[in-house]
């Protein structure tokens, strides 16, 4: 069996209570939200949470989402 992505804690528990009690029709601003200050966050490997070649694959989606603004 593989190793859980999430362990439930207080945190996530907080997290998936707000979302769920959120108007369905805020939870797109929500995300954008988040996808827009998550690069903002420090990384303990530096600047960028992805290592140099996993940013390749990643370069259309982020044009991507640049569009959506």
């Amino acid at each position: 069996m593989s190793t859980p992505m999430f362990v439930k804690n207080t945190r996530i528990q907080k997290a998936v209570t707000l979302i769920n009690n959120l108007d369905s029709s805020k939870f797109p601003l929500l995300l954008t939200r988040i996808l827009q200050k998550i690069h903002l966050k420090k990384n303990p490997r530096g600047s960028h949470p992805c290592k140099n070649p996993e940013k390749e694959p990643l370069k259309p989606m982020e044009s991507a989402f640049l569009h959506l603004k």
